[in-house]
């Protein structure tokens, strides 16, 4: 039989290990990125495809060993991506920063100037100052962002395992632990959402400049 109602693309699956002291960090930004269920760019070698994150399963063996397997579903391959890559992967680039904003703000960090930056002109156009300013102003995101979600993962197990709670008799006191802990796995689940919107950003104003 003939299909003429253009080509499906097999899932695309790959695996690996998350290792290093940052291992559960990572997994929870990959899982963040299933979650959100937008559209991502794939690539690698010569191949390029637009995906969502269909399954993410990790086996968290230790803190800093943490096996996974990713199934990504194909949006669309480089083909037909070619037509109006630019526009579209600029757009979501601007949108993806304000979600990021929305989400970093209530930890306190504010990426207001980084969509100032990547709505300049010229950030799109890569050898530009413009295109130059934007980049600098994503890594200085993702370097706040890091910053944030390493004080709120701190903040969890003071919070939350023996040492936070052991010896603590006061109901209130506990209460006010607890909350704390609670407002810091908001934080940093937030915080690395945002994180994930603004790599996927840089990318984006990347691929928009080729």
């Amino acid at each position: 039989m003939v299909d003429a109602l253009g080509p499906a693309d097999a899932d695309i699956q790959f695996a690996g290990i998350l290792s290093g002291s940052d291992a559960a960090t990572r997994a929870l930004e990959l899982d963040a990125l299933r979650s959100v269920g937008l559209p991502l760019p794939l690539a690698w070698d010569v191949f390029f495809y637009l995906v969502v994150i269909e399954n993410f399963q990790a086996d968290y063996q230790a803190p800093w060993w943490i096996p996974y397997t990713v199934t990504c579903k194909v949006v669309q391959s480089a083909t037909g991506l070619a037509v109006a890559a630019g526009v579209s992967l600029l757009g979501a680039a601007a949108a993806d920063i304000g979600t990021a904003t929305g989400l970093a703000a209530p930890a306190g960090i504010n990426l207001g100037s980084v969509g100032t930056a990547i709505g300049a002109p010229g950030a799109a156009t890569l050898g530009t100052a413009g295109y130059t300013a934007a980049q600098s102003s994503l890594t200085g995101a993702k370097s706040a962002l890091g910053n944030g979600i390493a004080s709120a993962s701190a903040l969890i197990p003071a919070g939350t395992a023996g040492p936070g709670l052991l010896g603590v008799t006061d109901p209130s006191a506990a209460t006010a632990t607890l909350q704390s802990a609670a407002q810091s796995a908001g934080n940093l689940s937030a915080l690395v959402t945002a994180r994930a919107y603004v790599a996927r950003t840089s990318v984006n104003l990347a691929n928009a400049s080729t």
